[in-house]
């Protein structure tokens, strides 16, 4: 996806109200980028989210993993690990440091499992997070932020 493209999916996103394109050293990357400050947003779906970050982070230079699931032979969705994968985080994010996290968007409550990830990765020293739509702000500065 071009910067281009990047700017033009952000801006149609619920929540974003102006994306560009910046300058600099590191440039493409995206500026005054935001939420729009409306309180009755229309509430956005977890796949939106997810493109939402994965875009934003790709363009602050992020390399970004997301494993999605699919469906099986027995009509179930499911995303195929082995051993410890279940509540494995959504997101893998890798720059200049790692950075984990699980999205939940309105009423949804992290499971055990996606909370004993979120526990062992901070505990092995990698930052590891629960992102919901409503810390936009938040997650745009930590995202553009170079350790």
């Amino acid at each position: 996806m071009t910067p281009e493209q990047t700017v033009a999916y952000l801006n149609s996103l619920p929540g974003v109200e102006s994306a560009s394109i910046g300058s600099g050293p590191r440039a493409p990357m995206l500026a005054e980028t935001g939420p729009k400050p409306s309180k009755a947003a229309k509430p956005i779906k977890e796949s939106e989210f997810m493109a939402q970050v994965i875009a934003y982070a790709r363009a602050n230079g992020w390399l970004v993993a997301h494993f999605r699931p699919s469906l099986n032979s027995r009509g179930e969705w499911q995303t195929a690990v082995q051993a410890d994968g279940a509540g494995f985080p959504d997101l893998v994010l890798v720059r200049d440091r790692v950075i984990v996290a699980e999205l939940k968007v309105g009423k949804n409550k992290p499971s055990e499992k996606q909370i004993e990830w979120n526990i062992a990765i901070q505990l092995a020293g990698c930052e590891s997070y629960i992102w919901r739509p409503e810390m936009w702000d938040g997650i745009r500065e930590l995202l553009e932020a170079k350790e």
